[in-house]
């Protein structure tokens, strides 16, 4: 395959996200808003012809004639740590999610 038929996309997953910005009944845990994000997304690429569209948790493939479009769920935190992000955070707003003794709380 041609590196320049792959193109991907990365999405900070939906554990952030609230319960009612999901349409969710109630509050729920981050597992659970992370999976309804993702459905969202899939659902918005499932019926479109002539896309291809296959969802494991934590990505979307899409085949769009000779292209393939990944898109990647991954958490913020893991975000900051691995993909370029400068031009679209401070170094204030990343701070938190970089430092050392940051939590997790759903």
């Amino acid at each position: 395959m041609q590196h320049s038929q792959v193109e991907e996309f990365v999405i900070v997953n939906g554990r952030q996200i609230h319960y009612k910005a999901l349409k969710l009944p109630n509050p729920t845990s981050h597992v659970e808003r992370e999976s309804k994000f993702e459905a969202m997304v899939y659902n918005a690429f499932f019926n479109k012809a002539p896309l291809k569209v296959q969802h494991r948790p934590g990505l979307i493939c899409i085949k769009y004639r000779t292209r393939n479009i990944n898109i990647i769920f991954i958490p913020l935190r893991e975000y900051f740590e691995t993909h370029d992000w400068s031009g679209e955070f401070t170094e204030e707003e990343a701070e938190p999610w970089l430092n050392d003794d940051w939590i997790d709380i759903e």
